[in-house]
């Protein structure tokens, strides 16, 4: 906890041109800066025309998928660049800071849902359901529901999908 406050405050008295102007990050900015997963076949650098520290932060997932990190500002999202990174902020920090305001912001909504061909579903109320996914906690849930050969499907940022990997109904 200590750690998280820490990142926080470094974050908020550092972090500059969030929005492409010399701005500091607010309290509230901070507490809203998530994990945004993505497909990342259409999304290179080369095609975009970014500086290199213009481009946003990402991680690769698996496969095709990617986590951005934006700031929900209520209708839209502001994706962070790599010139918001404080350089006293180390990137693992930043991703434990994002997922701990996804946890902090969604844990009391998130449901689990069966569906019809048996596998299970996470719903949060329409925004970070394919982010659980980075959160060990939900995938322990998933390998203690449907064993340890799981596989999921991320069809959109709202859905996410977990079946059993040995189940041939399911795949």
């Amino acid at each position: 906890m200590i750690k998280y406050l820490i990142i926080k405050l470094i974050i908020i008295t550092t972090m500059t041109n969030v929005y492409g102007q010399n701005k500091e990050l607010t309290q509230k900015e901070a507490d809203k800066i998530f994990p945004i997963i993505k497909v990342s076949d259409t999304i290179y650098k080369e095609d975009l025309n970014f500086k290199e520290n213009e481009f946003p932060i990402y991680k690769k997932i698996a496969g095709d998928l990617v986590c951005f990190y934006a700031v929900d500002n209520g209708k839209y999202l502001t994706l962070i660049n790599k010139n918001n990174l404080p350089s006293v902020l180390t990137f693992e920090d930043f991703d434990e800071l994002a997922k701990d305001n996804l946890i902090n912001n969604y844990i009391k909504k998130i449901k689990t849902h069966e569906t019809n061909f048996g596998g299970l579903g996470i719903s949060c109320g329409g925004d970070y359901e394919s982010s659980f996914l980075l959160i060990n906690e939900v995938l322990d849930i998933m390998v203690e529901e449907l064993g340890e050969n799981i596989i999921f499907a991320v069809p959109s940022k709202d859905i996410i999908v977990f079946i059993n990997g040995n189940d041939p109904k399911a795949l």
